[in-house]
């Protein structure tokens, strides 16, 4: 029994260790994903200027967004896009429409659906820890 609960506890570990870097830094997939995303989006919306993606990487600061830095080349003015893997969520050039945003927030639909899981996640993690804790008191109590 206690070896059950040894491993399971190094399971729930490991596993948020892993969510833990996936939501820092990013896994491969979702981050070629939203590259793909905003190079359709400027293929589709740049009308004929010619951008190049100079910086890209997953930003905690920018909510977790994919954040692309772009400069149109010829000019020495810096752009940013912000994506997840599925949409671009924000843009600052001068020549494209912003994009529509949830009511009342400067945070897309789906950024809105991620936190509200995440911390849908986070409860359930916190009370499997509270159980296994109660588990191993009870267990130690049993065994003196």
């Amino acid at each position: 029994m206690k070896t059950i609960l040894k491993i399971s506890i190094v399971v729930l570990i490991l596993g948020c260790v892993i969510l833990q870097y996936d939501w820092m830094y990013g896994n491969p997939i979702s981050k070629h994903s939203a590259e793909q995303e905003i190079e359709m989006f400027l293929l589709k919306n740049s009308k004929g200027k010619n951008y190049e993606i100079i910086h890209f990487s997953k930003s905690i600061k920018h909510g977790g967004y994919y954040l692309a830095e772009l400069k149109e080349k010829g000019y020495d003015e810096t752009f940013i896009i912000t994506a997840t893997e599925t949409s671009v969520v924000y843009h600052n050039l001068r020549d494209i429409p912003q994009l529509k945003k949830s009511k009342g927030t400067h945070c897309s639909h789906e950024i809105i659906q991620k936190l509200i899981a995440s911390s849908f996640i986070s409860i359930v993690i916190s009370s499997i820890l509270i159980l296994i804790k109660w588990a191993l008191k009870k267990l130690h109590l049993n065994t003196n």
